[in-house]
């Protein structure tokens, strides 16, 4: 999406706003050289990945800068944006896995999403069907999960969560949920 390595070929609906999915990952990474106007406008959304390297450079010992520093975005990376729709389901009551148990291969993921579904398995918790934990979506914030790389990055300091994705609860079953 970056254009700093050979495109991979995305479904007609996303090469059609590629330029728009670019800009949206720059803006997410930093507010360096971004209008005034703009800044204040969106100035949450605009600095999130930033934000969030300095608090952990800062709770890790690290010298500021140092996580931002290792992602830079002019280099060539996989940095991406996955837009995820799971369809509405007939019935409330019908639990279906959307996107099975992972973790996340990068450094950070930003998730924004309105309708439930999503679940956690806690660190000392067994991988049974009782264990995993609803993560109630919360309107105008975004779920920040560490991933895999940074996980490496700090000797196994920071941990990624398992997580998927299933039917949300309740009458959310009957609304498709979509998430960026």
């Amino acid at each position: 999406m970056l254009g700093n390595r050979s495109a991979r070929k995305n479904a007609d609906t996303i090469e059609a706003k590629r330029a728009d999915v670019r800009q949206f990952i720059e803006n997410s990474h930093s507010i360096i050289g971004m209008p005034p106007r703009i800044v204040q406008g969106v100035r949450w959304i605009l600095m999130l990945a930033d934000v969030i390297f300095s608090h952990l450079d800062k709770q890790l010992g690290l010298q500021p800068g140092t996580l931002s520093e290792l992602s830079p975005l002019n280099e060539i990376s996989e940095t991406s944006v996955r837009l995820l729709r799971s369809q509405s389901q007939l019935s409330p009551q019908y639990d279906s896995i959307s996107l099975g148990g992972h973790t996340d291969i990068g450094t950070i993921t930003l998730l924004f999403n309105v309708v439930g579904g999503l679940q956690i398995l806690p660190a000392d918790c067994e991988n049974e069907l009782e264990n995993w934990l609803y993560v109630k979506p919360e309107p105008g914030n975004v779920l920040v999960n560490i991933g895999d790389t940074l996980v490496e990055w700090t000797g196994g300091l920071l941990r990624s969560s398992l997580h998927r994705v299933i039917t949300a609860p309740g009458e959310q079953a009957l609304v498709a949920r979509q998430s960026v």
